[in-house]
């Protein structure tokens, strides 16, 4: 006999990854004025839905609000360089070696071709999909459900 828990769909925080997926997509929709059969998990937010600067903190807020998380005020690049030192991720604009190897490791939504040497630092925000909110609010759910555990 099977293990019924085998078949279990996993969650975070009581919400399977596909319900995370359609509540970011839904909200991204909304923040950028888009029908939410626009936004799939690998559309780039800035390439395929136009989002700008604002855009971002538009959909920050907006996800704040339906998942009841608080997003970093610091963005991954800034949290790593106060960690590994920024000397040691940009030197003159660019992503180093150690840069781009942390970017693979800590964003696997990334696009890991366009992951290469030479990249500008700037760039790396033309790369954010909604998949990397999604990883996002999973990862801000994950840790919300064990402070919780924890209080």
């Amino acid at each position: 006999m099977e293990n019924a828990m085998s078949d279990a769909v996993p969650t975070v925080a009581g919400l399977s990854r596909a319900e995370i997926e359609q509540r970011v997509s839904r909200v991204v929709a909304r923040a950028m004025d888009r029908d939410p059969s626009e936004v799939s998990p690998d559309a780039s937010l800035e390439a395929d839905l136009g989002a700008e600067s604002l855009d971002y903190l538009d959909i920050a807020f907006g996800l704040e609000r339906e998942f009841k998380i608080q997003f970093p005020r610091a963005d991954f690049m800034q949290r790593a360089a106060d960690h590994f030192g920024e000397e040691n991720l940009v030197k003159d604009g660019v992503v180093t070696d150690f840069g781009l190897s942390l970017l693979a490791k800590g964003m696997p939504e990334l696009d890991p071709a366009r992951l290469k040497p030479g990249l500008r630092v700037t760039e790396v925000r033309r790369m954010f999909t909604v998949a990397t909110f999604v990883r996002v609010v999973s990862r801000l759910l994950e840790v919300k459900q064990h402070m919780s555990r924890t209080c």
